[in-house]
């Protein structure tokens, strides 16, 4: 009689067991199930009345703009005022030219540490580290270059104001090329110009825009450009200074207007002229234009004497005369392309013959142990005594 009754309460255990297995299965209910979906990737679980929930994809890339698209095989020189292209990737390779603020090159190959670029008559490698790519580009592009307006009309009103009743300052011919203003604040259908050095305006269906974008010049065209514009800045202080009751003391050494000797043009290459460049900012890159130009003159007053060697390189890189050719400093200035305008200007001016220290052929920091000609910070005289 117990067996019997136990036989039947096993039984009934065994199907409530069931019942309950199969119940928890038909719900989507279980441990089974559940572990399942944890460590299963990619998958949506759907419960009644409620919505689909997934795992969400990568966001999709941005499409570029056309013009962005364009700009995409581009490279912009992110400097202040020149980056040098070199005939082979290093820092010990010619210099075949430059590009400036606001120009663009074609990249043709881009390494880890260097591009290989066109742009203008230059082809050659510059450094990563100081040009932007692309959208990039673009967008430096956009903050660093002029924006030309260029009429289309065969007359172009240029306007007072944003209004065809406005003051009519002048007309312009077709294909007449006028500087936009982008700091000025305009209408739709207006354009704002710079006109004898204000702002004017000018109807928007009767110009075409395009930023002004530059191209590398070589390092010959950089050299005649700036010794032009060092002589035609020589001949207008010359003017300045020049005086009619009389024309200054002379010597067979040159003449003297104004402080400033003027002596025959000492023919140099592009390369000696970067080098007197750089070799100027080593030794006075902070000081005023008046110092730089002191320490070009030495170095070119001993160009002439007879005392020292008869060449820039030679002069400069004369052993135990300028530390920084000797140091490092000088190769890092040419290396990372710090030189200033203003250095460059008193590197031509000195070549083309300006000398504004009398004859001085040393120069050093003035720490009031030395008399001589005090320029800046800088102190030079003519001779050890």
């Amino acid at each position: 009689m117990k067996s019997n009754f136990k036989l039947k309460l096993l039984c009934s255990t065994l199907a409530l067991s069931l019942l309950v297995t199969a119940c928890g299965s038909a719900n989507g209910e279980g441990t089974e199930v559940d572990t399942m979906v944890e460590d299963t990737q990619d998958v949506s679980v759907q419960e009644d009345n409620k919505d689909v929930v997934t795992i969400p994809s990568e966001e999709p890339e941005v499409e570029l703009t056309d013009e962005e698209k364009e700009w995409q095989n581009y490279l912009m020189a992110d400097v202040e005022l020149r980056l040098r292209v070199r005939v082979e990737p290093n820092t010990e390779a010619d210099v075949v030219g430059v590009l400036e603020k606001g120009d663009r090159a074609t990249v043709i190959e881009k390494g880890e540490a260097w591009t290989k670029i066109s742009s203008g008559d230059v082809e050659g490698y510059v450094s990563n580290e100081f040009c932007l790519y692309g959208t990039d580009a673009l967008n430096h592009a956009k903050e660093v270059c002029d924006v030309i307006a260029t009429s289309t009309s065969d007359l172009l009103n240029i306007r007072q104001a944003m209004n065809t009743e406005s003051e009519v300052l002048a007309k312009f011919q077709k294909d007449t090329n006028l500087v936009v203003d982008k700091t000025a604040t305009t209408e739709e259908g207006w354009v704002a110009v710079i006109f004898n050095g204000k702002t004017a305006y000018v109807s928007a269906e009767y110009v075409t825009l395009k930023m002004d974008i530059g191209t590398a010049i070589t390092v010959e065209e950089l050299y005649i450009r700036e010794k032009a514009e060092a002589q035609a800045a020589a001949q207008a202080q010359a003017q300045a200074q020049s005086k009619p009751q009389g024309s200054g003391s002379t010597s067979n050494a040159g003449s003297t207007s104004g402080g400033t000797t003027i002596y025959s043009p000492v023919i140099a290459n592009a390369s000696e002229y970067e080098v007197l460049a750089a070799m100027v900012w080593c030794e006075s890159g902070n000081q005023s234009y008046e110092c730089n130009l002191a320490v070009a003159s030495v170095i070119m007053n001993r160009v002439r004497n007879s005392k020292f060697p008869n060449t820039v390189k030679e002069v400069v890189f004369a052993p135990g005369q300028f530390p920084p050719a000797t140091g490092g400093s000088l190769e890092k200035c040419l290396t990372y392309g710090k030189t200033t305008e203003n250095c460059y200007k008193a590197a031509q001016a000195a070549l083309n013959g300006e000398d504004n220290t009398d004859g001085c052929l040393y120069f050093n920091t003035y720490k009031g142990d030395r008399e001589g000609l005090r320029i800046g910070a800088m102190v030079f005289w003519k001779s050890w005594k």
